[in-house]
């Protein structure tokens, strides 16, 4: 009633406008329905109470009230009460009457944070949290009510992450909100736009939980992800209020470089996770020094880049970030030798794919020989008999094929793309005519041949990064006299140009032309992959014959051979995400292809044959073989058929 009496005093005491007289009238309607509606709030407290859940974790109880259907509309009124407040609507409640704060209290500690923690609420946990920051943090106005919603967070959510009872899924989301929070939120929008500071007073709070061992590495990965955003928006920070100290600064590069330089994986965490996450430290350490340079970090990514020891992945994600940060001085790296040694990871991250993919297929021929009981191991293994090489298991055609056999003029290999004359299916002609056949129908694992092309081209997408930072450099022409150019980005009019980054923009002179050399045979290898598919390309065996070429020359040009036979895919395990490679009749070489043409006096085992199905379905004409399209852009990210 203090709000009725209050405004009886005043108007009773000066003489008010009734446009004013107005104003008061409903700012007493507001009160009283602030009151109702902490009369109708369900629960009495406004404290956390947790219990344990059938699962055994702990959990924050939500208020019973609020999940009641019956109470869904005196909820919905709450949600719209607590956005009018956080938004700063005028009509709204004051943040600073005890009612709204109780309301308030209630509804983020009774029913927002309880739903994350609950095993219901953990189901939707990532839409929840994306939610909170867009709905509810971000549109906070009022710089009281911001500090209210922040600290309150952070609390509860410090709270979850250091009670190793609760559900990891819970702190790990609870983790992820803390690395999140700012103390002054974006704004893109209108002429006071400003950019996220990160909270400050969850700093040292993510820098304790990072180092922490003997914990689930979830909250490890959430407290990195806080450190990378601290991190990255130093870089545009202009106060030196706001800035982080310098000693701090310090303790995170030393923390995040021991965890990207860190070879051998903790106790209770894979090789691969430990990859995965060194990975990750080494973007977070090039968040660091987007606009500034950092001598420590570009000498960790040098150290990084040339161990040949260090896993293929790692290496190739240096170079990408290579690509993204300030290599001007003090930094100092000689850009010849990086230029080399990424023309270098280039080439072993093709001849590794390429012998991941032929070991697989060999490993399938295997397998389908065993299944139809046709497998000879010993004449095989030995590299006897299928002049395919060493562990080809026959060259019959594959299962449910519906392919010819022994007797056959192919001997008995089920060609990929039909010839002239074959007698497929209604028999025909040359492939694209009437009666030809898409490779991708005869072959059901046609389609991991367009997974083997994306997967090599994202791996040289991160060698161009580190090598001209996302611009595109033209080859020279034929004519020896015409110099090497170079295509700038263009930049609007009036504005600033953007920062040249990779080792091209701090090669000076000659050294240009040098490091261009080695982006020119990167580039070529691209073209190969980006090459439309035409018939030449229709499958595996075309492709990686068609691979080698500008291989020899990349080798030729980084000045560092790949260990021989495949030796940098030795340690690679096969898996079935590997592509599918059918060889063309005769053409594979020794060790490297399919079976070939049977050899004198040998026989080569024949699998067994599956009808082909009867009907108007045995006699469909497929569709022809489309043009070629043009030749794509060779600098961008790697083209995505599906």
């Amino acid at each position: 009633m203090a709000c009725v009496k209050q405004g009886v005093v005043a108007s009773s005491g000066r003489g008010f406008s009734g446009a004013l007289a107005a104003k008061i009238a409903v700012a007493v309607a507001v009160c009283l329905g602030v009151r109702a509606l902490v009369a109708q709030a369900p629960g009495t407290a406004t404290t956390l109470r947790e219990d344990v859940d059938p699962r055994g974790y702990k959990i924050l109880v939500p208020n019973e009230g609020y999940l009641d259907k019956k109470n869904q509309s005196k909820v919905n009124e709450q949600k719209g009460f607590v956005r009018k407040v956080i938004t700063g609507d005028p009509q709204a409640a004051s943040f600073n009457d005890p009612a709204t704060k109780l309301i308030l209290d209630r509804y983020y500690l009774q029913y927002i944070f309880p739903l994350m923690t609950t095993e219901a609420g953990l189901k939707t946990v990532a839409d929840q949290r994306t939610r909170f920051f867009l709905e509810h943090l971000m549109v906070a106005k009022d710089p009281a009510i911001h500090s209210y919603l922040i600290n309150t967070t952070f609390a509860t959510m410090k709270r979850v992450v250091e009670d190793p009872q609760y559900h990891p899924g819970a702190r790990y989301n609870a983790m992820l909100i803390i690395s999140n929070l700012n103390d002054q939120e974006p704004s893109w929008i209108g002429a006071n736009q400003t950019l996220p500071e990160p909270m400050r007073g969850a700093l040292r709070f993510i820098i304790d939980q990072f180092k922490k061992e003997g914990d689930i590495d979830s909250l490890k990965l959430a407290a990195l992800f806080g450190l990378s955003r601290n991190l990255e928006w130093e870089n545009y920070k202009q106060a030196p209020s706001t800035s982080m100290p310098a000693a701090t600064r310090t303790e995170i590069i030393k923390e995040i470089t021991a965890l990207a330089e860190a070879k051998e994986p903790p106790q209770g965490r894979t090789q691969e996770g430990h990859t995965w996450l060194r990975r990750r430290a080494v973007e977070a350490l090039g968040m660091a020094c987007l606009t500034k340079p950092d001598q420590q970090i570009a000498a960790t990514f040098e150290k990084l880049l040339n161990d040949d020891a260090e896993p293929l992945n790692l290496r190739l994600t240096v170079a990408s970030t290579l690509g993204r940060v300030n290599l001007q001085p003090p930094v100092n790296i000689d850009p010849i030798a990086t230029a080399r040694q990424l023309g270098y990871l280039a080439l072993l991250a093709c001849d590794t794919e390429v012998t991941r993919a032929e070991n697989n297929r060999k490993t399938e021929y295997e397998h389908e020989a065993r299944l139809a009981g046709t497998y000879q191991g010993d004449e095989y293994s030995t590299g006897g008999g299928m002049p395919g090489g060493p562990g080809m298991p026959g060259g019959g055609g594959m299962p449910g094929s519906g392919m010819r056999g022994m007797g056959s003029p192919d001997g008995g290999i089920r060609p990929l793309r039909p010839t002239g004359g074959s007698d497929m299916l209604s028999g025909g002609s040359e492939y694209g005519g009437v009666g030809a056949v898409d490779p991708s129908m005869n072959d059901p694992k046609h389609y991991r041949v367009e997974y083997f092309r994306r997967r090599i081209r994202q791996q040289l997408f991160a060698v161009q990064l580190g090598l001209t930072g996302g611009e595109d450099h033209l080859p020279p022409k034929a004519t020896p006299t015409t110099p090497i150019t170079t295509s700038a980005t263009t930049t609007p009019s009036g504005s600033q140009p953007a920062e040249k980054k990779g080792v091209f923009a701090i090669a000076k002179g000659d050294d240009k032309k040098k490091v261009d050399e080695v982006y020119f045979a990167v580039r070529k290898v691209i073209e190969t992959i980006e090459s439309p598919g035409t018939s030449d390309h229709a499958d595996f065996y075309e492709l990686a014959k068609d691979l080698r070429k500008p291989m020899k020359s990349l080798e030729g040009v980084a000045g560092k051979r790949v260990p021989a036979a495949g030796a940098a895919a030795a340690g690679v395990t096969v898996s079935d995400d590997a592509p599918s490679m059918t060889t063309p009749t005769g053409k594979g070489p020794a060790g490297k292809t399919g079976p070939a043409k049977t050899g004198p006096g040998k026989t080569a085992p024949v699998l067994p044959k599956r009808p082909m199905p009867g009907g108007k379905a045995a006699m469909r004409t497929p569709p022809p073989r489309s043009p070629a399209k043009p030749q794509p852009n060779v600098f961008g990210q790697p083209r995505f058929s599906r």
